[in-house]
């Protein structure tokens, strides 16, 4: 289960990433959007470092970390 969620997880961020760099505003909330603590949860239940998790969803650490701490909305 959760690979699951880290697969829903991360998919959902790349997809938000694709559609911020299309025009959409950037720290716009998406309805779908996991929040902060799940982002966090998901990468550390498979052992994940912030970098290698934001590597994989091909952004940023800054961005990652700003993902989980609810910085900007994922």
């Amino acid at each position: 289960p959760s690979y699951l969620l880290l697969t829903y997880v991360f998919v959902f961020l790349i997809c938000v990433q694709m559609t911020a760099k299309s025009g959409s505003p950037r720290n716009a909330a998406h309805p779908l959007a996991p929040p902060p603590d799940v982002v966090r949860a998901t990468r550390a239940a498979v052992n994940l470092s912030q970098e290698e998790a934001a590597f994989m969803a091909g952004v940023s650490a800054r961005t990652w970390y700003r993902w989980e701490t609810g910085l900007i909305a994922a």
